[in-house]
């Protein structure tokens, strides 16, 4: 059920207002003056009861926004416009779990039990134009990555304070944290070349683990040695390397030399950094091709050692 909360209310001092309330998760607001469109103004903490929450947390005193919407059996609370130049502060008895401070705008917040463990959160979605100014509770001191929509927000990884991360950051989407310790580099292999003639092939990769981190690039080196890797992916610049869309990812090699062994591996990173396949090989072909275009179309015609004949753009 989901129960929405607009105005401030005054908690009598009468036990079974106060039994009721307690029943039917209705917060109480004690009646304040508050900043323009800011009618949930909390005076005094009011313990968040949403299912699926391990810890007890608390919507903290001070808190201000237009309004609330509690789903109990999802677990999710919404805070609709979080008041410019206010806070929205969830927190335990002994730390902050999260807190916002929007900045030039308001600031819609999502929060989810499914999200919360021991009373610390791990992720939250935005909906803002402001510049929103975070403090996170962590559980132990270190550095720790943030993310928006799985890309670092600019400054990450940012170490902790006294058990707090605490960051300023401009748009809306899924924010995540997780301590850089945790997050390692992609897991991946390097599957068999396909397509192989005389000069060119097909190379392939898979990703089999981001390493708890969304993979941004992918890419392969390659070279005529074993171990040695002369082209291909550049590492430092991203040239020749392709944008993450897929964990099984592919390139096209061409104009390579006839009856040449080439040695290959695949490629990708995340924020922490590159994680490589194992080593694999190919050995072109013998053979001739020749290449025919009409108008804007280029076509290659190959006829392989096998007499295979072989038709690629």
């Amino acid at each position: 059920m989901t129960k929405k909360f607009f105005e401030n209310q005054k908690l009598a001092a009468n036990p079974s207002l106060i039994l009721l309330i307690v029943s039917f998760s209705v917060f109480s607001y004690p009646a304040v003056a508050t900043a323009a469109g800011c009618a949930v103004d909390f005076t005094s903490d009011v313990v968040l009861d949403l299912s699926g929450l391990d810890a007890a947390v608390n919507m903290a005193s001070g808190s201000e926004a237009a309004s609330l919407e509690i789903d109990e059996t999802a677990g999710t609370l919404t805070v609709n416009a979080i008041c410019d130049g206010g806070f929205f502060l969830l927190e335990t008895a002994d730390h902050k779990v999260l807190q916002l401070a929007p900045s030039g705008d308001t600031a819609t917040f999502v929060f989810s039990s499914a999200d919360e463990s021991s009373g610390y959160v791990d992720q939250w979605d935005v909906t803002s134009a402001a510049n929103v100014s975070f403090i996170v509770g962590v559980s132990e001191d270190g550095d720790y990555q943030v993310a928006l929509d799985d890309e670092p927000i600019s400054g990450s990884p940012f170490a902790s304070a006294g058990g707090e991360v605490s960051f300023s950051n401009t748009g809306s989407g899924t924010y995540t944290i997780t301590e850089v310790g945790s997050i390692e580099a992609p897991s991946l292999t390097t599957l068999e070349a396909t397509n192989v003639t005389n000069t060119s092939a097909t190379l392939r990769g898979n990703i089999t683990d981001n390493g708890g981190e969304g993979v941004t690039y992918t890419g392969f080196e390659w070279g005529t040695s074993p171990g040695e890797y002369t082209d291909g992916c550049q590492e430092e610049t991203f040239e020749g390397c392709e944008a993450y869309s897929a964990d099984l990812f592919s390139e096209q090699l061409t104009e390579l030399d006839e009856e040449q062994t080439y040695y290959f591996r695949s490629m990708a990173c995340n924020p922490t950094g590159w994680g490589y396949g194992e080593e694999e090989s190919f050995v072109t072909k013998a053979g001739f091709s020749i290449t025919v275009t009409i108008g804007d179309k280029t076509r290659t015609i190959t006829i392989d050692q096998e007499g295979k004949i072989i038709i690629s753009e």
